[in-house]
């Protein structure tokens, strides 16, 4: 049996004997109060029996009227009161009947008495038969009056004696209830040291000696209680610690052994990882280098195609035709693109390469800085601009507004063919960090293109309609990947983008 249940059944057996005493002892309270209460009501009825005594004897004497009329109402109201009186044995019963009979009784006599008092008026009434039947009349109602007397005496002795009685079983009873609870208080002591104390001081014991390293100590089972089966899970946890301290102790060699090993390996290892690390410096330093030269050589042949170009329309003009000179404005146009391009690939080259320099930066005065460019230069454009104030975040100054400026610049851009534009630049505060959007209605796109927005010259519209050199969202997201932040965009064909950016703080 477990311990709960049997801490549950002595607890359960004080309730219930409290119960049982209680309800005995509420039951013998109301009793004894009905018998102090019978008890005083027949003290009571003691008072009004003396006030009719007086009554009688005083209108024996002097035969006033209002004597009479108290008389009645003393009587009547003894009348009431009798038949109020509860019985609960024979004895009491036949008091009750006798009383009743009496009063009764009491009511001819004194009816007799009144008569015999008004036949003294009439003529020819002799007064001393008058008095003598007064004397005989006041005699048995005096002799009735002192029978009630002890009829109400032997009520209240009976009534005396059940209050008396009463009280000794309400004694006897708290007795036994202090007596079971004395008993149960010492079985349960006796119940909590034999399966609590004793049981969990072996538990102690058997902790220490494990804590020691004594790993084959193990706990005698006497029960399958709470703490029998505690006992026996430690005992299966201790068999299986000296299993595991042997496995450990193998494996433990075995580290040993391969940790030499590794020693071994992480000297030839570590010498590999320096000729690899030189050389790849050195590969990095050879790209970085052709990169400049492929970029300052290409500029060089671009600039003159233009520049010869220019110089043929220039000087030229009267002697080419409309679709000579439309050819050479073309390759005057795709030669500054080109030149474009090859400043921005070195753009998107040198970000990996400065050293970040995190700072507090204002990303609404960044925006309303750029926004208020491009509104100058295009004065005549309808556009709404909305900018949330302040916008702060940790960041490579420089490279924020480098950000902004390519993505705000393609939401101006991809905003060009509406009437009324919007762009709009926020935040929204999440429980994982600010996370930065600019939102356009512009042309927009298709959502299952979304991977390529940021691959270099990867362009989703038309380059002639939308020119630009196809790597704005690529260096955004190389800044933001430096950043160690996430960039995504969402779009919806004709009715605009919207690039969301988080930021982390960097490391320099």
């Amino acid at each position: 049996m477990r311990i709960t249940t049997r801490l549950y059944l002595i607890f359960l057996l004080p309730v219930f004997v409290f119960f049982i005493v209680a309800l005995l002892y509420f039951s013998s309270l109301n009793k004894s109060k009905k018998f102090i209460d019978a008890d005083e009501f027949t003290d009571d009825f003691i008072i009004n029996m003396n006030r009719l005594e007086v009554h009688t004897a005083e209108f024996i004497q002097f035969k006033y009227p209002r004597m009479k009329q108290q008389w009645y109402v003393v009587q009547k109201k003894l009348a009431q009161r009798v038949k109020k009186i509860e019985v609960n044995s024979e004895h009491e019963k036949v008091l009750k009947n006798s009383l009743e009979s009496r009063i009764a009784i009491l009511l001819n006599l004194f009816n007799r008495l009144v008569e015999n008092s008004e036949n003294r008026k009439k003529p020819g009434f002799r007064k001393a038969l008058a008095d003598e039947m007064d004397n005989r009349i006041g005699g048995q109602l005096v002799l009735n009056i002192s029978s009630c007397y002890a009829d109400l005496l032997a009520l209240k002795s009976i009534y005396n004696n059940e209050v008396e009685r009463q009280e000794h079983y309400i004694s006897n009873l708290l007795m036994v209830f202090a007596g079971v609870f004395i008993y149960v208080a010492i079985n349960i002591v006796l119940l909590l040291r034999k399966n609590i104390t004793e049981p969990v001081n072996n538990l102690v014991l058997a902790v220490r000696q494990l804590a020691e390293g004594n790993l084959g100590h193990s706990i005698k089972i006497t029960g399958r209680d709470e703490l029998g089966i505690l006992a026996e899970e430690f005992n299966t946890m201790a068999v299986k610690l000296l299993h595991a301290d042997y496995e450990i102790k193998a494996a433990l060699q075995q580290a040993q052994h391969s940790e030499r090993e590794l020693d071994k390996l992480n000297v030839g290892l570590e010498k590999r990882v320096k000729e690899r690390t030189s050389e790849l410096m050195i590969a990095n330093e050879d790209l970085e280098s052709f990169a400049f030269s492929v970029a300052h050589d290409l500029r060089t042949p671009l600039r003159g195609i233009d520049g010869f170009s220019h110089v043929l329309l220039k000087e030229y003009s009267e002697i080419l035709d409309e679709d000579a000179q439309h050819c050479l404005n073309q390759i005057r146009k795709e030669a500054q693109h080109m030149g474009e391009i090859i400043d921005a690939l070195s753009l998107l080259s040198s970000i990996s390469r400065n050293e970040l320099q995190p700072e507090a930066v204002d990303i609404s005065a960044l925006a309303k800085d750029i926004t208020d460019l491009f509104c100058a230069t295009e004065p005549h454009r309808n556009v709404r601009i909305s900018i949330m104030p302040g916008m702060i975040a940790k960041a490579d100054k420089k490279l924020m507004l480098l950000l902004l400026e390519n993505i705000l610049a393609n939401a101006w851009k991809y905003t060009g063919k509406k009437d009324q534009a919007t762009i709009e630049v926020g935040v929204e505060h999440t429980d994982k960090g600010d996370v930065f959007y600019i939102k356009d209605n512009g042309c927009g796109f298709d959502m299952q293109y979304a991977d390529k927005v940021f691959l270099p010259f990867h362009r989703l519209h038309n380059a002639i309609e939308y020119t630009g050199s196809g790597v704005g969202l690529a260096t955004a997201q190389k800044i933001i990947v430096r950043h160690q932040g996430r960039i995504w965009v969402e779009s919806e064909i004709g009715k605009g983008t919207t690039v969301f950016f988080t930021l982390a703080q960097a490391e320099s």
